[in-house]
C-alpha cells in the first residue's frame, strides 16, 4: 500500500490514526462528483489522507463519533436529525500506480504538462496547499522531464514546493467551461499571456501579515480587528521589507516591453502621468503599466501611509515593434488621506514619488513631484466641513531604468479576487 490515499465517508464526525499516529484528514478526499449516486450520504463526511506506508502490516483505526439524535456537518449551518442506521464506508487508491505511470509518459515526451488544482482540500493553513498528493506528482514528473510545464486551477496562491524544478507555471485560476480550449491556445502559442496577479503571492505563510495573527483571518469572537492597518496585500511586504514568491502586478509574457519618456503634470485635480511603451520582442502581446505614488517626503505625525500604492493601470496589445503613448491619471484624492479629526480628505505637503513599472516590485521609471503649502478654506458658517486644498508644483523629474526582476517561471491569463492576500 505504498503512496496510498485512504477515503471514507459516514454521517457522524470521524478520527484517523495509521500505527497509533493521528492523521490530519482533508475534506472532501475525493470529489463527490467522482461517485455513483447514493454512495456519499446527503450530509456526511467525505474525508481522506495520503500516506506512505512501508511494506508489512499497519494498524488502521477509524474512531467515529455517532451522536444520539442530530449532529452539525460542514457543509450547512444547522443541525440535522440522525437517521438510523448510520452508514460508514471505507475505499483506497494506489497513488503510486498513477505516479508511476505519469513518469514514464514523461520521460518519453519532449515536453511533459501536469495539471494541478486545489479542488476538495480543507486547507486549514494560512498559505493553501493543492490537493492530496499532487505535489508528489509534480515533483516526479519534474524529475523525469526537465521540460515540465504545471498549470494550475485554484483560487488562491498555493505553496509550490517543486517551482525550482519545473520550466513554467501557467495560472488558470477557475476558467469555466472554455478554461481547456483557453489552456490549450496559451500553451500553444495561439494566444499571450497578458494577465497579472491581482494579490501578491507569498513563498510561505510566515511571511504574510496573518503570521501569528490569526485574530486577522477568524477575527475574535466578536469582530475581525484590521490591526495591521492599512498595510495589506502588497503594502504589507513593502512595509516589512519581505521579497515575495511572485510580487503584485506580476505575470509573464511571451514577448517583452520596455518603458520610456516619464512625463508627469499637474491638473486640476491631480497628476497625468505618461509614458512610452514598446513590445520590442518577435510576437503580438499585452503589457499592464501600473502606476504607484510613495508616502510623503515628511508624512504628518500619527498617520499610516504605505511605501507606495497603486494609483492606476493602463492594459495595453501591441504588436512586435510596436509602441504607444500611456497616460494614466492620479487624483488629488489618491495623493491624499483621511484625516479622522478633520471628519475629510487631506493632501499632504511635501515631496511625492511616482514609479512606473511592469508589477509593484519591477518599476522601471521613476519622478518626483511637490505638492505645494496646503491651503484650507475657512469656515462659511453654513454648517458645511473645510475642504482641503493643496496646489501641485512640478520639479524637473528624475527618471531611471530599473533592473528588472528575475524572470520568474509564472504566467497569468486572467487575474481573480482574494481578500486581504
Amino acid at each position: 500500500m505504498q503512496n496510498t490515499f485512504l477515503e471514507f465517508s459516514s454521517g457522524p464526525s470521524v478520527s484517523l490514526t495509521i500505527d497509533g499516529a493521528a492523521q490530519s484528514l482533508s475534506s472532501p478526499g475525493v470529489p463527490a462528483s467522482t461517485y455513483p449516486a447514493g454512495v456519499i450520504p446527503e450530509y456526511g463526511l467525505n474525508q481522506g489522507v495520503a500516506i506512505n506506508l512501508v511494506a508489512g502490516q499497519h494498524t488502521i483505526q477509524i474512531t467515529a463519533a455517532v451522536p444520539l439524535t442530530s449532529y452539525v456537518p460542514i457543509n450547512i449551518p444547522v443541525p440535522v436529525p440522525l437517521i438510523q442506521p448510520v452508514t460508514f464506508r471505507l475505499a483506497w487508491s494506489r497513488l503510486g500506480d498513477t505516479i508511476a505511470a505519469a513518469v514514464a509518459a514523461a520521460r518519453s515526451a519532449n515536453v511533459a504538462v501536469v495539471f494541478a488544482d486545489d479542488n476538495g482540500v480543507a486547507n486549514t493553513e494560512i498559505v493553501n496547499s493543492l490537493a492530496p498528493n499532487q505535489d508528489a506528482l509534480v515533483e516526479a514528473v519534474a524529475n523525469a522531464n526537465p521540460n515540465t510545464v504545471v498549470v494550475l486551477s485554484t483560487g488562491d496562491p498555493v505553496l509550490m514546493p517543486w517551482l525550482s524544478s519545473v520550466k513554467a507555471v501557467l495560472e488558470m485560476w477557475y476558467p469555466g467551461q472554455e478554461g481547456g480550449t483557453s489552456t490549450a491556445k496559451l500553451l500553444l502559442g495561439l494566444a499571450n499571456p497578458g494577465g497579472r496577479l491581482p494579490i501578491t503571492w507569498p513563498a510561505s505563510g510566515d511571511q504574510t501579515p496573518f503570521a501569528g495573527h490569526p485574530e486577522r483571518i477568524n477575527g475574535n469572537g466578536t469582530d475581525v480587528p484590521f490591526s495591521e492597518g492599512l498595510y495589506m496585500g502588497y503594502r504589507w511586504y513593502d512595509q516589512q521589507n519581505i521579497t515575495p514568491l511572485f510580487p503584485f502586478g506580476y505575470g509573464l509574457s511571451y514577448t517583452h516591453f520596455d518603458y520610456s519618456g516619464l512625463k508627469i503634470r499637474p491638473d486640476s485635480d491631480g497628476l497625468e502621468v505618461s509614458f512610452q511603451v514598446e513590445n520590442t520582442g518577435s510576437v503580438q502581446g499585452s503589457e499592464v503599466p501600473q502606476v504607484y505614488v510613495g508616502a510623503p517626503a515628511n508624512p504628518p505625525p500619527s498617520v499610516q501611509f504605505a511605501v507606495q500604492k497603486l494609483v492606476g493601470f493602463q492594459p495595453v496589445e501591441l504588436d512586435p515593434g510596436e509602441g504607444e503613448q500611456v497616460s494614466i491619471h492620479v487624483s488629488k484624492r489618491e495623493l491624499s488621506y483621511w484625516s479622522t479629526p478633520a471628519q475629510s480628505w487631506v493632501l499632504p505637503t511635501g515631496e511625492r514619488k511616482i514609479s512606473v513599472g511592469a508589477s509593484s516590485r519591477d518599476l522601471r521609471l521613476h519622478g518626483i513631484r511637490s505638492i505645494g503649502e496646503q491651503v484650507i478654506a475657512p469656515s462659511s458658517g453654513s454648517g458645511q466641513r473645510n475642504t482641503p486644498r493643496s496646489v501641485l508644483h512640478i520639479r524637473a523629474a528624475t527618471v531611471r531604468r530599473a533592473i528588472p526582476v528575475q524572470n520568474a517561471p509564472l504566467v497569468h491569463p486572467r487575474p481573480s479576487r482574494s481578500r486581504r492576500k
